[in-house]
């Protein structure tokens, strides 16, 4: 199991986090990001993050897409789609669901959406836990067998975008 610590960094335009090793970063300079995290959950702003992975050139983009109240997400690499980010249309607890060239996944959590269950084929794949005590937004990433480290980041970084923002 792979366990990181993904934390959110203080910029004034756009957003930046970071894996507390720096081995990853998330960026984006966009003003959207901005205008997002205040209307978002009612009106998608479209925008994109870079997802870089230190020392090498891999890059995955996440993109937000134009919507009303249900969100949606879409990562790339190069042009290539590769997973789709959905939240569903449960009003209690919050439900996403993933459709990607791995599989389908289901993110279950409980009301507060501080804890999501990354689920395939009914079992626990990775766990996204929002650490409480910390200044900034901070995640605990714990991978148990999702085939992707650089998507779980772009999955945890689109949960902070619809329940933290």
């Amino acid at each position: 199991m792979d366990k990181i610590l993904l934390k959110q960094a203080t910029v004034i335009i756009g957003c930046k986090f970071y894996v507390d090793d720096h081995t990853f970063t998330i960026k984006s300079a966009s003003p959207l990001v901005v205008l997002d995290r205040f209307i978002g959950s009612i009106i998608g702003v479209p925008f994109r993050v870079n997802i870089a992975e230190k020392n090498t050139n891999d890059q995955l983009i996440v993109k937000k897409k134009l919507g009303l109240i249900f969100e949606k997400y879409e990562a790339l690499r190069g042009d290539k789609t590769i997973a789709s980010i959905t939240r569903g249309k449960k009003m209690m607890s919050p439900q996403i669901d993933i459709h990607s060239i791995y599989g389908d996944f289901t993110i279950q959590s409980n009301v507060m959406a501080r804890t999501f269950d990354i689920e395939k084929d009914g079992s626990v794949v990775a766990t996204i836990k929002k650490v409480t005590f910390s200044l900034k937004d901070a995640y605990e990433i714990s991978n148990y067998s999702f085939e992707d480290m650089p998507l779980l980041i772009g999955i945890a970084f689109t949960l902070d975008n619809m329940f933290h923002g």
